[in-house]
């Protein structure tokens, strides 16, 4: 038989419900207290912790599953292309700094290059060069050669 949790943990499903019926309430215009509305404030804060924390985990579940970064990446379409691998990477290191996993501990995913660095990232641009038969666009920086 397993213990209750203590009483100052409360389940996730419970604080969902807690903001959801709240929004619910202010959305239909109903009058809620104070206390109401502070407590959803406090729990919808607790929720985005909850999430945040566990990222790197989903992060690494996806990859241990196959997914490849570049589909992690498209699947929080919120967030910037490469950001999932640098969020990845800085929450496995501090958890590695703090021994709250193997040192070993490592990206299970299948072996993936670095991200090439864009031709265009040291504001470079692409013109074409070359004879009109030969229109193949060259990097160029804009400097004289």
């Amino acid at each position: 038989m397993s213990e209750s949790p203590a009483p100052d943990i409360v389940a996730s499903s419970e604080l969902l419900a807690r903001v959801r019926n709240t929004d619910i309430a202010v959305l239909l215009g109903e009058e809620l207290d104070k206390a109401t509305l502070l407590a959803a404030l406090a729990a919808r804060g607790e929720l985005t912790q909850r999430l945040r924390g566990g990222r790197w985990l989903a992060l690494e579940a996806a990859r241990a599953g196959g997914a490849s970064w570049a589909e992690i990446d498209a699947a929080e379409a919120r967030w910037e292309s490469g950001s999932a691998r640098e969020h990845y990477e800085r929450a496995l290191a501090l958890q590695r700094d703090y021994g709250l996993v193997d040192p070993k501990r490592c990206d299970p995913g299948p072996p993936e290059l670095p991200a090439a660095p864009s031709p265009l990232a040291d504001g470079g641009r692409l013109e074409p060069q070359g004879a009109p038969s030969d229109r193949s666009p060259q990097r160029t920086t804009g400097r004289s050669r």
